[in-house]
């Protein structure tokens, strides 16, 4: 699973998401895709509800295509990259 949380420049609020994310190895690379519920925030207006797919494939970055539908504001299409912050192990 993901969560995350943005901050717009351009416009007031921003958007959470939670995300369930399944994958699997093809050609010795990590593929999937993921799909979840998502909230977008503004300082003047009531929070708007949506939903987001999207795929990925891990590189050691992850680069993703995500599109999505918030109430009241429409489809959005998406196209970013993770860069993962490491993981503390114990052994």
């Amino acid at each position: 699973g993901s969560f995350g949380a943005s901050k717009w420049t351009v416009r007031d609020g921003g958007r959470i998401w939670l995300e369930a994310l399944v994958g699997t190895r093809v050609l010795g690379r990590m593929v999937g895709v993921s799909a979840g519920p998502l909230v977008e925030l503004s300082d003047l207006a009531h929070p708007n509800v949506g939903a987001a797919v999207g795929v990925w494939a891990f590189l050691g970055i992850t680069p993703f295509a995500r599109v999505g539908t918030v109430q009241d504001l429409g489809v959005f299409g998406e196209v970013g990259v993770h860069i993962a912050l490491p993981v503390l192990r114990r052994r």
